[in-house]
């Protein structure tokens, strides 16, 4: 649908938008401010506990993942606070107290569905409301649910720290067990080799060099595990170009941290080294384990790759970025760091597992019963640790679990109650805005359904005639036969008027047909104007009422329909005795006299046709009146006469099959069909009317007050042959 067609329909149907739109915004209006003032009651919770207060780490945490702390506690308590298990609880309760009454399930749902959770944002608290118009009965049902929730919430952290009790206490008991299994082991061993002390003193500073290699050996993995994370992390943010800039750089010289620890640990095993020598012999275990380590470490800085530079340099060079923005330079101190880290620990990884593999080496060269006695003391050692752990880690737990059954959810408001907006102004205009789009929308699509012809250019896409004029439907239809007055009306006629004036050549003769498929579309009415502004402008003009189904053209004018065109046609009458005179100026009038039984017959006579001939060499302009062509044949007779025709099509109808049959005939005819006049158009489609009446009808009607306007003279053709008294020439006449 176009615009135009939009808003014509919306013009046209503005009532449907008033019935739709008032009463909703009314009836929004009066219910919102006559409606009982509503309460809400609600509390404001957030969860005060320490981070992971419930959780004891087992084990350490190597990598760190980006985890919104407060959003985790925001969502638990609104679902632990919006769960069935609560719901159900406090809704069982307050049917009990008597403050809820019905008990269904329906009922069920509809406490669950006006229990309001929303967070407030920016922060870790959340406001839980429910409405009523009862205060009291919001304040008693927030608070039950509030205890409800408290509850529920405290068992279940609760519950989860004493799981994880439970789950120490397992695991620490089959580690107590597995330590008295090798216990057992061990004593039977030495009961089976009576020299197992022996072994185990040659062997005692093997295993503890062994367990001390695997436990750097562990540091060095965890290190380089955190290491490859940070490194993959600074190369990632090396990629965004939105931190990426090219800028100048320097190189400097910085000492290598690697070779610092080594250093720091060979110092710190001399120093232990010397104060055990002060108590122990040469042979101490302890004393030659202390050696071989202060050996290894001080083997590593000395060794160098294929060019002869050493693997672990005292300094490293770095680039001194310069110029750079301070984003730039964090990321590339950053990248540096996290690369010297990563190389650092793949040296040190690398090192540590050389050096358990010459100690295991060594361990499989000991004989079988001193390798026996090895392994048992590494199952000892490692069992005997596993078990302190887990007895550290249950105290631990312990406490936690205490923490848990402590409160921990704090009430930023208690509750409270509250009396709510009842927004009588945003209420009432959305429903004005959501009637108005419904209703606009009906009106759309009734436009979008809508065929019937409104304007000008509709009858001409639709019936396929120009249209001479659109006549506008007004109170008043017919033209003053009196004293000629410059009326919107009269302007409307006047423009269909010049059109028959100015084509008068291209007229196939100077009778004029007004003819119309359908009945009730106006003839009558437009043939008598027609003919008044004809003469009003000038020409003679004689108007005969050819309609002798239905005549009423004559009270148009104010005459008698006693002797007319019937009567003329059955020769009862002479021509002299049916013209009839009227008050306007150059403008006689033939009734239509006594409607016959068959006018068809009557008109397709000899008779009519010499009418027509005498008329046409009389006046200028010969207007006949006809019934609707669609019901009778008496339009498609006279259309073969006058051989002109002007049809009339009523405004706000569709065109109809009829409409178009008739429109197919008068073409078989060869009638000339000269256009088309759209009656009974609104004012706003109708641009001589609405243009007259804004712009023109206040300064006419000043100037013509009190005074008529000379007409045209009239034509060189008498109005009728042999009259004695023919038509006096137009002259000025009072209006």
């Amino acid at each position: 649908m176009g615009r135009g067609k939009f808003l014509r329909s919306l013009r046209q149907r503005w009532w449907l938008v008033a019935v739709i739109v008032l009463p909703i915004t009314v009836g929004v209006l009066l219910y919102v401010s006559t409606r009982k003032a509503r309460f809400e009651g609600f509390v404001t919770v957030a969860d005060k506990r320490d981070k992971d207060a419930n959780l004891a780490p087992l084990y350490p945490d190597q990598a760190m993942f980006a985890v919104n702390e407060l959003e985790i506690r925001v969502a638990n308590l609104a679902n632990t606070f919006g769960s069935y298990t609560v719901i159900k609880n406090a809704f069982d309760q307050l049917v009990q107290q008597g403050v809820l009454t019905d008990s269904s399930e329906a009922a069920l749902r509809e406490f669950a569905n006006k229990v309001d959770i929303r967070p407030l944002r920016g922060s870790e608290y959340i406001q839980v409301g429910y409405e009523s118009e009862d205060p009291e009965k919001a304040r008693t049902i927030i608070k039950t649910l509030y205890e409800k929730f408290n509850t529920h919430f405290q068992n279940l952290t609760a519950d989860q720290g004493k799981g994880q009790v439970e789950f120490v206490q397992a695991q620490l008991a089959e580690q107590k067990d597995l330590l008295n299994a090798k216990l057992q082991e061990m004593k039977e061993f030495q009961d089976t080799h009576p020299r197992a002390i022996a072994y185990e003193q040659n062997a005692t500073g093997i295993v503890s060099r062994q367990n001390q290699v695997e436990e750097r050996l562990a540091t060095a993995r965890d290190g380089l595990a955190a290491a490859i994370g940070t490194l993959e992390a600074s190369k990632r943010q090396a990629k965004d170009p939105i931190t990426t800039s090219t800028p100048t750089a320097s190189i400097q010289q910085a000492p290598n941290p690697l070779w610092n620890s080594i250093t720091e640990r060979i110092k710190a095993s001399k120093t232990l080294l010397a104060s055990s020598e002060e108590t122990l012999g040469p042979n101490h275990p302890k004393i030659v384990q202390l050696k071989e380590s202060i050996a290894n470490d001080e083997r590593l800085l000395a060794e160098k790759d294929a060019n002869g530079k050493p693997v672990i340099d005292r300094y490293v060079y770095v680039t001194n970025d310069q110029q750079l923005s301070p984003m730039e330079f964090d990321r590339r101190r950053a990248l540096q760091a996290a690369q010297r880290a990563y190389d650092s620990a793949v040296r040190a990884v690398a090192q540590n597992e050389a050096e358990l593999q010459q100690v295991r080496s060594e361990i499989a060269k000991l004989p079988e019963a001193q390798k026996g006695l090895v392994a048992l003391n590494a199952d000892l050692t490692a069992i005997s640790t596993s078990v302190a752990n887990l007895g550290n880690k249950l105290l631990e737990s312990k406490v936690r679990s205490g923490q848990n059954s402590m409160r921990n959810v704090a009430l930023l408001d208690a509750w409270q109650v509250q009396q709510l907006d009842p927004g009588v102004v945003l209420k009432t205009l959305i429903a004005f805005f959501l009637s108005l789009i419904v209703a606009v929308s009906l009106v759309a699509s009734l436009g979008q359904f809508d065929q019937a012809t409104y304007t000008p250019a509709d009858a001409e896409n639709t019936l396929g005639f120009p249209v001479l004029a659109a006549l506008p439907k007004s109170g008043q239809q017919r033209l003053d036969t009196g004293a000629e007055a410059p009326t919107p009306l009269a302007a409307s006629y006047q423009l269909l008027s010049t059109q028959l004036l100015m084509i008068k050549e291209k007229l196939q003769g100077p009778c004029v047909l007004v003819a119309s498929a359908e009945p009730n579309a106006g003839r009558s009415t437009i043939a008598a104007n027609l003919a008044i502004s004809l003469a009003r402008d000038g020409a003679r003009v004689l108007f005969v009422d050819a309609d002798l189904r239905s005549p009423t053209a004559h009270e148009h004018f104010g005459l008698q329909n006693r002797t007319g065109l019937a009567e003329l046609l059955s020769g009862q009458a002479r021509l002299e005795d049916v013209v009839q005179k009227t008050s306007v100026e150059g403008l006689l009038f033939v009734a239509a006299g006594t409607p016959p039984v068959n006018p068809v017959r009557l008109l397709r006579g000899e008779a009519m046709e010499h009418f027509i001939a005498d008329v046409s060499k009389q006046a200028d302009y010969v207007v006949l009146d006809s019934p609707a062509g669609s019901t009778f044949g008496d339009a498609a007779v006279l259309a073969d006469y006058t051989r002109n025709v002007v049809l009339v099509h009523e405004a706000g109808r569709a065109a109809t099959g009829a409409e178009f049959e008739f429109h197919k005939a008068l073409e078989r005819l060869g009638a000339n069909v000269i256009g088309l006049v759209l009656n009974k158009t609104r004012p706003e489609d109708c641009p001589s009317y609405s243009h007259f009446r804004r712009n023109y009808e206040a300064s006419i009607s000043r100037y013509q007050r009190g005074g008529g306007r000379p007409a045209l003279g009239s034509g060189e053709k008498p109005v009728r042959k042999g009259s004695d008294s023919p038509p006096a020439p137009h002259g000025d006449e009072d209006e």
